[in-house]
Protein backbone atom coordinates (compact mmCIF):
# COMPACT_ATOMS: atom_id res chain seq x y z
CA UNK A 1 0.00 0.00 0.00
CA UNK A 2 2.54 2.36 0.55
CA UNK A 3 4.39 1.46 -2.42
CA UNK A 4 1.24 2.42 -4.21
CA UNK A 5 1.05 5.38 -2.55
CA UNK A 6 4.50 6.96 -3.20
CA UNK A 7 4.34 6.02 -7.36
CA UNK A 8 0.68 7.80 -7.17
CA UNK A 9 2.43 10.59 -5.80
CA UNK A 10 5.18 10.79 -7.98
CA UNK A 11 3.17 10.43 -10.85
CA UNK A 12 1.12 13.54 -9.80
CA UNK A 13 4.69 15.46 -9.34
CA UNK A 14 6.12 14.93 -12.43
CA UNK A 15 3.00 16.43 -14.06
CA UNK A 16 3.76 19.54 -12.36
CA UNK A 17 6.14 20.57 -15.67
CA UNK A 18 3.55 20.13 -18.44
CA UNK A 19 2.98 21.99 -21.28
CA UNK A 20 -0.04 22.90 -23.92
CA UNK A 21 -3.20 21.52 -22.71
CA UNK A 22 -6.52 21.99 -23.99
CA UNK A 23 -9.08 24.27 -23.60
CA UNK A 24 -11.14 22.17 -21.13
CA UNK A 25 -9.56 19.20 -19.17
CA UNK A 26 -10.85 15.72 -19.60
CA UNK A 27 -14.14 16.79 -21.56
CA UNK A 28 -15.73 13.44 -22.14
CA UNK A 29 -15.04 11.39 -25.63
CA UNK A 30 -18.79 10.76 -25.93
CA UNK A 31 -21.73 12.56 -24.20
CA UNK A 32 -25.58 12.84 -24.78
CA UNK A 33 -26.38 14.87 -27.60
CA UNK A 34 -30.06 14.72 -26.84
CA UNK A 35 -31.84 17.94 -25.11
CA UNK A 36 -35.81 18.17 -24.97
CA UNK A 37 -35.05 21.96 -24.47
CA UNK A 38 -32.73 24.02 -26.41
CA UNK A 39 -31.19 26.11 -23.76
CA UNK A 40 -30.54 23.15 -21.17
CA UNK A 41 -27.78 22.17 -23.66
CA UNK A 42 -24.63 23.27 -22.12
CA UNK A 43 -22.05 22.60 -24.92
CA UNK A 44 -18.39 22.36 -24.45
CA UNK A 45 -16.35 25.14 -23.38
CA UNK A 46 -14.17 24.45 -26.38
CA UNK A 47 -16.56 24.24 -28.86
CA UNK A 48 -17.90 27.77 -27.51
CA UNK A 49 -14.59 29.56 -27.70
CA UNK A 50 -13.61 28.06 -31.71
CA UNK A 51 -17.19 28.71 -33.00
CA UNK A 52 -17.42 32.66 -31.39
CA UNK A 53 -13.86 33.81 -32.85
CA UNK A 54 -14.96 31.91 -36.43
CA UNK A 55 -15.40 33.95 -39.60
CA UNK A 56 -14.66 37.02 -41.34
CA UNK A 57 -13.31 40.12 -38.81
CA UNK A 58 -14.10 43.82 -38.92
CA UNK A 59 -18.33 43.89 -38.75
CA UNK A 60 -19.57 45.93 -36.42
CA UNK A 61 -23.53 45.66 -37.74
CA UNK A 62 -24.56 49.50 -36.67
CA UNK A 63 -21.46 50.89 -37.93
CA UNK A 64 -22.96 52.44 -41.04
CA UNK A 65 -26.88 52.62 -42.82
CA UNK A 66 -25.05 50.05 -45.30
CA UNK A 67 -23.45 47.42 -42.52
CA UNK A 68 -26.96 47.94 -41.20
CA UNK A 69 -28.58 46.38 -44.51
CA UNK A 70 -25.64 43.62 -45.01
CA UNK A 71 -26.51 42.74 -41.44
CA UNK A 72 -29.77 41.83 -42.46
CA UNK A 73 -28.97 39.94 -45.04
CA UNK A 74 -26.49 37.96 -43.61
CA UNK A 75 -28.69 37.31 -40.30
CA UNK A 76 -30.68 35.13 -43.34
CA UNK A 77 -28.13 33.30 -45.45
CA UNK A 78 -27.54 29.67 -45.41
CA UNK A 79 -24.11 30.13 -44.84
CA UNK A 80 -22.76 32.79 -42.78
CA UNK A 81 -19.99 32.70 -39.72
CA UNK A 82 -20.41 36.78 -39.12
CA UNK A 83 -21.66 38.25 -35.75
CA UNK A 84 -22.92 41.58 -34.35
CA UNK A 85 -19.62 42.79 -33.74
CA UNK A 86 -16.56 41.07 -34.42
CA UNK A 87 -13.00 43.34 -34.72
CA UNK A 88 -9.39 42.24 -35.16
CA UNK A 89 -6.85 44.84 -34.28
CA UNK A 90 -3.08 44.88 -32.86
CA UNK A 91 -2.22 47.76 -29.70
CA UNK A 92 1.75 47.73 -28.90
CA UNK A 93 2.49 44.60 -30.80
CA UNK A 94 -0.19 42.60 -29.45
CA UNK A 95 -3.11 41.48 -31.40
CA UNK A 96 -6.85 41.30 -30.14
CA UNK A 97 -9.69 39.01 -31.22
CA UNK A 98 -12.86 40.21 -29.93
CA UNK A 99 -16.63 38.93 -31.16
CA UNK A 100 -20.11 39.98 -29.89
CA UNK A 101 -23.20 38.23 -30.24
CA UNK A 102 -26.80 38.74 -29.68
CA UNK A 103 -29.43 35.93 -29.62
CA UNK A 104 -33.03 35.81 -28.99
CA UNK A 105 -35.49 33.00 -28.57
CA UNK A 106 -38.84 31.47 -27.30
CA UNK A 107 -39.60 27.75 -26.29
CA UNK A 108 -43.33 26.14 -25.64
CA UNK A 109 -44.00 23.45 -23.74
CA UNK A 110 -47.15 21.56 -23.49
CA UNK A 111 -47.23 18.64 -20.82
CA UNK A 112 -50.09 16.15 -21.45
CA UNK A 113 -53.18 17.12 -19.18
CA UNK A 114 -51.87 20.26 -17.86
CA UNK A 115 -51.69 23.98 -18.97
CA UNK A 116 -48.98 24.72 -21.85
CA UNK A 117 -45.97 27.16 -20.66
CA UNK A 118 -43.81 29.64 -22.28
CA UNK A 119 -39.99 31.09 -21.53
CA UNK A 120 -39.15 33.99 -24.26
CA UNK A 121 -35.79 35.30 -23.60
CA UNK A 122 -32.56 37.17 -24.79
CA UNK A 123 -29.22 37.10 -24.39
CA UNK A 124 -25.31 38.21 -25.36
CA UNK A 125 -22.19 36.12 -25.98
CA UNK A 126 -18.74 37.78 -25.91
CA UNK A 127 -16.06 35.86 -26.52
CA UNK A 128 -11.95 37.09 -27.81
CA UNK A 129 -8.06 36.61 -27.18
CA UNK A 130 -5.67 39.67 -26.34
CA UNK A 131 -2.49 38.17 -27.95
CA UNK A 132 -1.77 33.93 -27.52
CA UNK A 133 -2.07 33.89 -23.82
CA UNK A 134 -4.94 35.53 -22.40
CA UNK A 135 -8.78 34.13 -23.95
CA UNK A 136 -12.34 34.91 -22.50
CA UNK A 137 -15.52 34.06 -23.15
CA UNK A 138 -19.22 34.85 -21.13
CA UNK A 139 -22.79 33.49 -22.59
CA UNK A 140 -25.41 35.00 -20.67
CA UNK A 141 -29.37 35.18 -21.10
CA UNK A 142 -32.42 36.19 -19.55
CA UNK A 143 -36.03 34.94 -19.68
CA UNK A 144 -39.34 34.57 -18.11
CA UNK A 145 -41.90 31.95 -18.02
CA UNK A 146 -45.68 32.22 -18.35
CA UNK A 147 -48.91 30.58 -18.60
CA UNK A 148 -48.42 27.58 -16.17
CA UNK A 149 -46.03 28.66 -14.08
CA UNK A 150 -46.61 26.03 -11.48
CA UNK A 151 -45.78 23.17 -13.52
CA UNK A 152 -42.37 25.01 -14.76
CA UNK A 153 -41.17 25.73 -11.85
CA UNK A 154 -41.47 22.34 -10.41
CA UNK A 155 -40.39 20.43 -13.96
CA UNK A 156 -38.42 22.29 -16.19
CA UNK A 157 -34.47 21.48 -16.05
CA UNK A 158 -33.42 25.04 -16.55
CA UNK A 159 -34.89 26.03 -13.07
CA UNK A 160 -31.79 25.21 -11.03
CA UNK A 161 -30.78 27.97 -8.97
CA UNK A 162 -32.26 31.53 -8.34
CA UNK A 163 -35.97 32.48 -9.12
CA UNK A 164 -38.31 34.93 -8.90
CA UNK A 165 -41.81 35.33 -8.62
CA UNK A 166 -44.08 38.70 -9.60
CA UNK A 167 -46.74 39.70 -7.81
CA UNK A 168 -49.28 37.91 -8.64
CA UNK A 169 -46.99 35.25 -9.63
CA UNK A 170 -48.24 35.09 -13.09
CA UNK A 171 -44.64 34.98 -14.39
CA UNK A 172 -40.89 33.22 -12.87
CA UNK A 173 -37.67 35.33 -13.68
CA UNK A 174 -34.79 33.47 -14.85
CA UNK A 175 -31.35 34.11 -15.98
CA UNK A 176 -28.01 32.39 -16.50
CA UNK A 177 -24.27 33.42 -17.11
CA UNK A 178 -21.57 30.87 -17.64
CA UNK A 179 -17.96 32.94 -18.45
CA UNK A 180 -14.12 31.69 -18.69
CA UNK A 181 -10.85 33.86 -18.81
CA UNK A 182 -7.61 31.79 -19.24
CA UNK A 183 -4.39 32.12 -19.09
CA UNK A 184 -1.97 30.34 -20.96
CA UNK A 185 1.85 30.01 -19.76
CA UNK A 186 4.87 27.64 -20.54
CA UNK A 187 3.91 25.53 -18.10
CA UNK A 188 0.62 25.26 -17.78
CA UNK A 189 -2.71 26.95 -18.03
CA UNK A 190 -4.49 28.64 -15.46
CA UNK A 191 -8.60 29.57 -15.64
CA UNK A 192 -11.03 31.64 -13.09
CA UNK A 193 -15.05 30.91 -14.22
CA UNK A 194 -18.17 30.06 -14.03
CA UNK A 195 -19.49 26.78 -15.94
CA UNK A 196 -19.69 22.85 -15.09
CA UNK A 197 -17.52 20.25 -16.10
CA UNK A 198 -18.04 16.60 -16.76
CA UNK A 199 -15.65 13.64 -15.91
CA UNK A 200 -16.13 10.08 -17.64
CA UNK A 201 -17.69 9.76 -21.03
CA UNK A 202 -22.09 8.75 -20.97
CA UNK A 203 -24.92 9.70 -22.11
CA UNK A 204 -27.04 8.81 -18.99
CA UNK A 205 -25.10 11.03 -17.01
CA UNK A 206 -21.89 11.32 -15.13
CA UNK A 207 -21.34 8.93 -12.30
CA UNK A 208 -18.21 10.90 -11.39
CA UNK A 209 -19.07 14.40 -11.92
CA UNK A 210 -22.12 15.89 -13.92
CA UNK A 211 -23.13 18.74 -15.38
CA UNK A 212 -26.78 18.43 -14.50
CA UNK A 213 -26.94 21.25 -12.04
CA UNK A 214 -26.49 24.93 -12.00
CA UNK A 215 -23.46 26.77 -12.91
CA UNK A 216 -20.43 27.38 -10.04
CA UNK A 217 -17.78 29.66 -10.02
CA UNK A 218 -14.38 27.96 -9.95
CA UNK A 219 -10.31 27.96 -10.35
CA UNK A 220 -8.61 25.53 -13.05
CA UNK A 221 -5.73 24.55 -13.58
CA UNK A 222 -3.64 22.42 -15.88
CA UNK A 223 -0.27 21.05 -16.94
CA UNK A 224 1.14 18.11 -19.18
CA UNK A 225 4.22 16.50 -20.09
CA UNK A 226 4.28 13.69 -22.65
CA UNK A 227 1.57 11.34 -22.47
CA UNK A 228 0.38 12.21 -18.78
CA UNK A 229 -1.24 15.34 -17.54
CA UNK A 230 -2.78 16.66 -14.11
CA UNK A 231 -5.84 18.95 -14.09
CA UNK A 232 -6.88 20.75 -11.19
CA UNK A 233 -10.33 22.60 -10.08
CA UNK A 234 -11.52 24.27 -7.18
CA UNK A 235 -15.16 25.08 -6.90
CA UNK A 236 -17.78 27.39 -4.46
CA UNK A 237 -20.69 25.98 -4.12
CA UNK A 238 -23.71 26.89 -2.80
CA UNK A 239 -25.20 23.76 -0.12
CA UNK A 240 -28.92 22.73 0.38
CA UNK A 241 -30.60 24.50 2.97
CA UNK A 242 -29.69 27.64 5.03
CA UNK A 243 -30.42 28.47 8.37
CA UNK A 244 -32.85 31.26 8.06
CA UNK A 245 -33.75 31.06 3.89
CA UNK A 246 -35.20 35.02 4.58
CA UNK A 247 -31.82 36.00 5.36
CA UNK A 248 -30.08 33.47 2.80
CA UNK A 249 -27.52 32.33 5.55
CA UNK A 250 -25.55 30.13 3.47
CA UNK A 251 -22.60 28.11 4.77
CA UNK A 252 -19.50 28.00 3.34
CA UNK A 253 -18.91 25.16 0.64
CA UNK A 254 -16.18 24.13 -1.61
CA UNK A 255 -15.63 21.14 -4.14
CA UNK A 256 -11.81 20.42 -5.17
CA UNK A 257 -10.65 17.91 -7.56
CA UNK A 258 -7.87 16.81 -9.31
CA UNK A 259 -7.33 14.17 -12.22
CA UNK A 260 -4.11 12.36 -12.99
CA UNK A 261 -4.41 11.65 -17.07
CA UNK A 262 -2.58 9.24 -19.25
CA UNK A 263 -2.78 9.13 -23.17
CA UNK A 264 -0.33 6.94 -24.55
CA UNK A 265 -1.84 7.24 -28.29
CA UNK A 266 -4.87 8.59 -29.49
CA UNK A 267 -6.99 5.83 -28.94
CA UNK A 268 -6.47 5.22 -25.62
CA UNK A 269 -7.08 7.35 -22.71
CA UNK A 270 -7.18 6.48 -19.09
CA UNK A 271 -7.74 8.92 -15.65
CA UNK A 272 -7.53 8.64 -12.06
CA UNK A 273 -8.63 11.19 -9.59
CA UNK A 274 -10.62 12.42 -6.06
CA UNK A 275 -12.73 14.78 -5.40
CA UNK A 276 -13.15 16.56 -1.30
CA UNK A 277 -16.50 18.47 -0.76
CA UNK A 278 -15.87 20.09 2.55
CA UNK A 279 -16.87 23.53 4.24
CA UNK A 280 -18.42 25.18 7.13
CA UNK A 281 -15.31 26.83 7.18
CA UNK A 282 -12.99 29.38 4.81
CA UNK A 283 -11.03 27.79 1.93
CA UNK A 284 -8.53 25.48 3.28
CA UNK A 285 -5.14 25.81 1.53
CA UNK A 286 -4.38 22.03 2.27
CA UNK A 287 -6.82 21.38 -0.81
CA UNK A 288 -5.37 23.35 -3.32
CA UNK A 289 -2.24 20.93 -3.83
CA UNK A 290 -2.84 19.03 -7.38
CA UNK A 291 -0.36 16.92 -6.68
CA UNK A 292 -1.09 15.37 -3.06
CA UNK A 293 -3.62 12.87 -2.54
CA UNK A 294 -6.49 14.49 -0.83
CA UNK A 295 -7.82 11.05 1.18
CA UNK A 296 -4.83 11.26 3.28
CA UNK A 297 -5.12 15.25 3.80
CA UNK A 298 -8.65 14.54 4.61
CA UNK A 299 -7.63 11.99 7.65
CA UNK A 300 -5.23 14.58 8.60
CA UNK A 301 -8.10 17.08 8.46
CA UNK A 302 -9.66 15.10 11.42
CA UNK A 303 -11.92 13.01 9.12
CA UNK A 304 -14.74 15.55 8.68
CA UNK A 305 -15.09 15.76 5.03
CA UNK A 306 -16.43 14.12 1.97
CA UNK A 307 -13.37 12.24 0.12
CA UNK A 308 -14.58 10.33 -3.46
CA UNK A 309 -11.98 8.78 -5.82
CA UNK A 310 -12.73 7.79 -9.50
CA UNK A 311 -11.12 5.98 -12.43
CA UNK A 312 -11.90 5.70 -16.20
CA UNK A 313 -10.74 4.74 -19.27
CA UNK A 314 -11.66 5.30 -23.11
CA UNK A 315 -10.45 2.98 -26.00
CA UNK A 316 -10.96 3.80 -29.67
CA UNK A 317 -10.93 0.57 -31.68
CA UNK A 318 -12.05 -0.67 -34.90
CA UNK A 319 -13.68 1.33 -37.31
CA UNK A 320 -15.43 4.08 -35.45
CA UNK A 321 -16.54 2.40 -32.44
CA UNK A 322 -15.43 3.60 -28.77
CA UNK A 323 -16.01 1.84 -25.47
CA UNK A 324 -15.87 3.61 -22.05
CA UNK A 325 -15.86 2.73 -18.64
CA UNK A 326 -16.18 4.85 -15.25
CA UNK A 327 -15.89 3.48 -11.69
CA UNK A 328 -16.12 6.05 -8.37
CA UNK A 329 -16.16 5.33 -4.89
CA UNK A 330 -17.07 6.82 -1.98
CA UNK A 331 -16.58 4.48 1.22
CA UNK A 332 -15.06 0.80 0.17
CA UNK A 333 -14.64 -2.29 3.20
CA UNK A 334 -11.97 -4.69 1.20
CA UNK A 335 -13.25 -6.83 4.33
CA UNK A 336 -17.26 -6.47 3.12
CA UNK A 337 -16.26 -6.99 -0.65
CA UNK A 338 -19.09 -9.37 -2.05
CA UNK A 339 -21.56 -8.67 0.80
CA UNK A 340 -24.35 -6.72 1.31
CA UNK A 341 -22.70 -3.94 3.63
CA UNK A 342 -23.69 -0.20 3.29
CA UNK A 343 -20.09 0.44 3.58
CA UNK A 344 -19.42 -0.66 -0.38
CA UNK A 345 -20.64 2.87 -2.22
CA UNK A 346 -19.39 2.79 -5.40
CA UNK A 347 -20.62 3.30 -8.95
CA UNK A 348 -19.74 1.79 -12.20
CA UNK A 349 -20.48 2.54 -16.03
CA UNK A 350 -19.78 1.18 -19.37
CA UNK A 351 -21.06 2.05 -22.54
CA UNK A 352 -19.50 1.92 -26.05
CA UNK A 353 -20.82 4.02 -28.83
CA UNK A 354 -20.42 3.13 -33.02
CA UNK A 355 -20.25 5.59 -35.85
CA UNK A 356 -21.16 4.72 -39.31
CA UNK A 357 -20.06 8.05 -41.09
CA UNK A 358 -22.15 11.19 -39.14
CA UNK A 359 -24.43 8.75 -37.46
CA UNK A 360 -23.77 7.12 -33.80
CA UNK A 361 -25.11 4.55 -32.11
CA UNK A 362 -24.38 4.63 -27.98
CA UNK A 363 -25.36 1.76 -25.28
CA UNK A 364 -25.02 2.15 -21.63
CA UNK A 365 -25.25 0.57 -18.01
CA UNK A 366 -24.73 1.99 -15.30
CA UNK A 367 -25.03 0.33 -11.58
CA UNK A 368 -24.97 2.55 -8.18
CA UNK A 369 -24.85 1.48 -5.09
CA UNK A 370 -27.47 2.54 -1.96
CA UNK A 371 -25.90 5.13 -0.32
CA UNK A 372 -23.54 6.61 -2.88
CA UNK A 373 -23.14 10.39 -2.60
CA UNK A 374 -24.75 10.71 0.91
CA UNK A 375 -23.03 12.11 3.92
CA UNK A 376 -23.89 12.12 7.72
CA UNK A 377 -22.54 16.35 7.31
CA UNK A 378 -25.24 18.18 5.77
CA UNK A 379 -22.77 20.65 4.35
CA UNK A 380 -20.24 17.92 2.87
CA UNK A 381 -23.25 16.44 0.62
CA UNK A 382 -22.24 15.82 -3.06
CA UNK A 383 -24.31 18.63 -4.54
CA UNK A 384 -24.32 21.98 -5.25
CA UNK A 385 -27.62 24.36 -4.55
CA UNK A 386 -30.07 21.46 -4.50
CA UNK A 387 -29.08 19.44 -7.28
CA UNK A 388 -26.47 16.41 -7.32
CA UNK A 389 -22.76 16.27 -8.43
CA UNK A 390 -23.10 12.35 -8.99
CA UNK A 391 -25.36 10.62 -11.28
CA UNK A 392 -28.40 12.71 -12.17
CA UNK A 393 -30.81 9.85 -11.30
CA UNK A 394 -29.47 9.29 -8.14
CA UNK A 395 -28.47 5.78 -5.98
CA UNK A 396 -29.39 2.39 -5.22
CA UNK A 397 -30.07 1.65 -8.96
CA UNK A 398 -29.58 0.17 -12.21
CA UNK A 399 -29.96 1.68 -15.71
CA UNK A 400 -29.84 0.38 -19.36
CA UNK A 401 -29.97 3.35 -21.85
CA UNK A 402 -28.95 3.91 -25.52
CA UNK A 403 -29.04 6.51 -28.15
CA UNK A 404 -29.52 7.30 -31.50
CA UNK A 405 -27.76 10.06 -33.02
CA UNK A 406 -29.16 10.57 -36.78
CA UNK A 407 -27.93 13.51 -39.27
CA UNK A 408 -30.66 14.57 -42.20
CA UNK A 409 -30.80 16.53 -45.06
CA UNK A 410 -31.29 20.09 -44.71
CA UNK A 411 -28.77 20.73 -42.02
CA UNK A 412 -31.20 18.58 -39.33
CA UNK A 413 -30.63 16.19 -36.48
CA UNK A 414 -32.65 13.24 -35.07
CA UNK A 415 -31.30 12.68 -31.35
CA UNK A 416 -33.77 9.85 -29.10
CA UNK A 417 -32.36 8.89 -25.94
CA UNK A 418 -34.20 6.25 -24.42
CA UNK A 419 -33.29 4.63 -21.04
CA UNK A 420 -35.18 1.69 -18.41
CA UNK A 421 -33.92 2.30 -14.50
CA UNK A 422 -34.87 0.14 -11.74
CA UNK A 423 -34.54 2.20 -8.48
CA UNK A 424 -34.83 1.11 -4.97
CA UNK A 425 -36.51 3.21 -2.52
CA UNK A 426 -33.30 2.59 0.58
CA UNK A 427 -30.70 5.32 0.26
CA UNK A 428 -31.29 6.33 -3.30
CA UNK A 429 -30.62 10.18 -2.73
CA UNK A 430 -28.10 12.23 -1.72
CA UNK A 431 -30.20 14.36 0.84
CA UNK A 432 -30.22 11.22 2.84
CA UNK A 433 -27.96 11.40 5.77
CA UNK A 434 -26.68 7.79 6.27
CA UNK A 435 -26.28 8.13 9.56
CA UNK A 436 -30.33 7.56 9.58
CA UNK A 437 -30.00 4.06 7.81
CA UNK A 438 -32.29 1.31 9.14
CA UNK A 439 -29.15 -1.07 9.24
CA UNK A 440 -25.76 -1.82 8.14
CA UNK A 441 -27.17 -4.08 5.13
CA UNK A 442 -27.70 -2.77 1.87
CA UNK A 443 -28.18 -4.93 -0.89
CA UNK A 444 -28.60 -4.17 -4.13
CA UNK A 445 -32.17 -2.41 -5.32
CA UNK A 446 -33.39 -2.12 -1.54
CA UNK A 447 -36.55 -1.10 -0.75
CA UNK A 448 -39.64 -0.38 -2.78
CA UNK A 449 -38.59 -0.93 -6.25
CA UNK A 450 -39.28 1.28 -8.79
CA UNK A 451 -39.52 0.81 -12.46
CA UNK A 452 -39.26 3.76 -14.66
CA UNK A 453 -38.55 4.31 -18.99
CA UNK A 454 -37.72 6.98 -20.21
CA UNK A 455 -38.04 8.27 -23.87
CA UNK A 456 -36.45 11.80 -25.11
CA UNK A 457 -36.53 12.96 -28.89
CA UNK A 458 -35.42 16.06 -30.43
CA UNK A 459 -35.58 17.86 -34.01
CA UNK A 460 -33.11 19.80 -34.54
CA UNK A 461 -33.24 22.15 -38.08
CA UNK A 462 -30.70 24.80 -39.00
CA UNK A 463 -31.39 25.19 -42.70
CA UNK A 464 -30.42 29.36 -41.84
CA UNK A 465 -26.69 29.75 -40.08
CA UNK A 466 -28.28 32.10 -37.53
CA UNK A 467 -31.55 30.48 -36.69
CA UNK A 468 -32.35 27.16 -34.85
CA UNK A 469 -35.54 25.46 -34.86
CA UNK A 470 -36.14 22.34 -32.16
CA UNK A 471 -38.71 20.14 -31.64
CA UNK A 472 -38.96 18.35 -28.67
CA UNK A 473 -40.73 14.98 -26.96
CA UNK A 474 -40.16 13.56 -23.13
CA UNK A 475 -42.62 10.30 -22.30
CA UNK A 476 -41.78 8.98 -19.19
CA UNK A 477 -43.58 5.73 -17.55
CA UNK A 478 -42.89 4.89 -13.74
CA UNK A 479 -44.26 2.05 -11.71
CA UNK A 480 -45.17 4.47 -9.00
CA UNK A 481 -48.28 6.92 -8.13
CA UNK A 482 -46.95 9.35 -10.87
CA UNK A 483 -47.64 6.65 -14.14
CA UNK A 484 -47.05 8.37 -17.37
CA UNK A 485 -46.44 11.30 -18.36
CA UNK A 486 -45.69 13.35 -21.93
CA UNK A 487 -44.13 16.56 -22.80
CA UNK A 488 -44.08 18.23 -26.26
CA UNK A 489 -41.64 20.86 -27.07
CA UNK A 490 -41.21 23.44 -29.43
CA UNK A 491 -38.10 25.98 -29.62
CA UNK A 492 -36.78 28.49 -31.60
CA UNK A 493 -33.59 30.54 -31.34
CA UNK A 494 -31.90 33.12 -33.74
CA UNK A 495 -27.94 34.46 -32.78
CA UNK A 496 -26.32 36.73 -34.55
Amino acid sequence: MKKSATLIFLFYALTLLAQTPQFTWNYPAVTSQTHQYLLDASGNENDYFTSILAGTRDHVALSSVQAFKESWMRLFRPDDSSAFYQQRSTTKGQTWDLRFQLFTGYEYVRPDGEDAFSLPYYGGTIAGRIGTQLSFFADMWKGHYSNNVTYAFNNSPLIKSWVQFNDDHTQVYVDKVRARMQYDTAVGRFAVGRGTYQIGSNIGGSIILSDAQNDYGYLSANWEIGQLSVSFLHATLIPDSTTTSREKDYADKYLATHILDWHPSNRFHAFFGEHVVYGNRSLDASYLLPHTIMRITEHNLNDRDNVLMFAGTELAYGTGNTFYFNASMDEFSSSDLGTDSWKNKFALQLGNAIYLGKMRFCTEFTAVRPWMYTHRFLVSKFSHNGHPLGFPDGSNLIQYAGELNLPLPYRSTLNIHGAYTRQGSLGNSFTINYESRPSDSAPWLAGTITDISDVVANLAVRTLAHHLLSLGYHYRYSTDALGATNEITLAYQVRY
